[in-house]
C-alpha cells in the first residue's frame, strides 16, 4: 500500500511535466509564428511535443504506447512491472529522431533564407523602379517649368536656360533603364524640342543604348549622333527623321518606318531590318547594308521589295 501511494505522486508529477513541456512548445512556436519565422515554430513544436510524449511514456500508464517507460506485461517477483529492455528498432527510433529534426531544420533554414534573399531582391527591384520614376518625373518637371516659365522653346543656342536643360537631359538619360530612356524621349518628341525644325535640345552622344521605343511615332526628329546602339524601334515612326552619325549597331528596327530618314554615315552593324521601310532614305551606303544582321521582307530605297 505504501508503495502504492508514493507512485501515484510521481506520475501525475511526470504527466503535469509532459503537459506543461507540451504547452511550453505550443506557445514558443505561436510566438515564432508570429514572428514570421513558420519554419522554426513547427520545429519547435514538434520537437516539444516529442519531448512531452517521452515525458509522458516514461511517467503515465496511458502513454505506454510510446514505447518508453516499463513493460506492464512483465512483473518481477513483487509483482512490479519490468522495465523492458530497448530493441534494436528502439535505438534506431531515437537516433533516428534527432537525425529527422536536424535534416528538417536545416532544410526549413535553407527555406527561409531563399525566401528573405527573394524578398531582399524585390524590395531592391521595387526601389530602383521608384528610384527611376522619380528620376523621370524631375526631369519632367524641370523642362516643363523651363518651357512654361523661361520660354526654353525659342531660347537661344548656348544660353544660361538652354544649356541647363542641356546638362539635365544627357545626365538623366545616363541614368535611366532603357524603359524609362524611351519614356523621356516621348516626352521630348511631345514637347517639341528634339524636332528637326526646332531642335532645341541636342541627342549628340546622349546615351540612348538598350533604349525602349518600339512603336514609338518620332517622325521628322533630330537623332543625329545619338548612342542607340541595342535600342529596340521595331514598328517605330522614324520617317524623316535625321541619324546622321547614328550609332544604331545591333538595334532593332523590324517593321520600321524609315522612309525619306536622313541616314548619312548612320552605323547599322548587326542591326535587324527586316520588313523596315527604306524608301528614299537618303545617304544610305551598300556598305551600310551590307553590314546589317537582317534586310529580310525590307521596302529598299528604290521601292523594291527586298526577299
Amino acid at each position: 500500500m505504501t508503495e502504492l501511494t508514493t507512485s501515484r505522486p510521481k506520475t501525475r508529477s511526470g504527466f503535469s511535466i509532459a503537459i506543461a513541456l507540451f504547452l511550453l512548445g505550443l506557445i514558443g512556436s505561436g510566438i515564432l509564428w508570429w514572428q514570421g519565422f513558420q519554419g522554426y515554430a513547427i520545429i519547435t513544436f514538434i520537437s516539444m511535443l516529442l519531448i512531452a510524449l517521452i515525458v509522458a511514456g516514461y511517467t503515465s500508464p496511458h502513454f505506454r504506447w510510446t514505447g518508453f517507460g516499463t513493460d506492464t506485461s512483465q512483473l518481477d517477483d513483487q509483482g512490479r512491472p519490468i522495465q523492458r529492455a530497448k530493441t534494436l528498432w528502439d535505438w534506431l527510433r531515437l537516433l533516428l529522431l534527432p537525425v529527422v529534426l536536424i535534416v528538417g531544420i536545416l532544410w526549413l533554414n535553407g527555406q527561409q533564407q531563399q525566401l528573405l534573399l527573394q524578398q531582399e531582391a524585390n524590395a531592391r527591384q521595387l526601389a530602383e523602379e521608384q528610384h527611376q520614376q522619380v528620376l523621370l518625373s524631375s526631369y519632367m518637371d524641370k523642362i516643363s517649368d523651363l518651357i512654361l516659365h523661361d520660354d526654353l522653346l525659342h531660347t537661344k543656342p548656348l544660353s544660361a536656360i538652354h544649356l541647363v536643360a542641356q546638362v539635365q537631359t544627357t545626365t538623366t538619360l545616363r541614368a535611366l533603364q532603357p524603359d524609362k530612356k524611351g519614356a523621356l524621349i516621348h516626352f521630348l518628341y511631345t514637347s517639341q524640342l528634339i524636332n528637326n525644325d526646332t531642335h532645341v535640345i541636342s541627342l549628340l552622344e546622349a546615351d540612348l543604348r538598350g533604349a525602349d521605343l518600339h512603336n514609338l511615332d518620332l517622325r521628322d526628329t533630330n537623332l543625329s549622333g545619338a548612342y542607340m546602339s541595342g535600342a529596340n524601334l521595331a514598328g517605330a515612326n522614324l520617317s524623316y527623321t535625321t541619324l546622321k552619325f547614328t550609332d544604331l549597331s545591333n538595334s532593332n528596327m523590324s517593321g520600321a518606318n524609315l522612309q525619306a530618314a536622313d541616314m548619312h554615315n548612320t552605323k547599322l552593324n548587326g542591326a535587324d531590318l527586316s520588313k523596315a521601310v527604306l524608301l528614299d532614305a537618303q545617304g544610305l551606303q551598300k556598305s551600310q547594308l551590307a553590314s546589317v544582321k537582317s534586310l529580310k521582307g525590307a521596302i529598299m530605297v528604290d521601292s523594291t521589295k527586298h526577299p
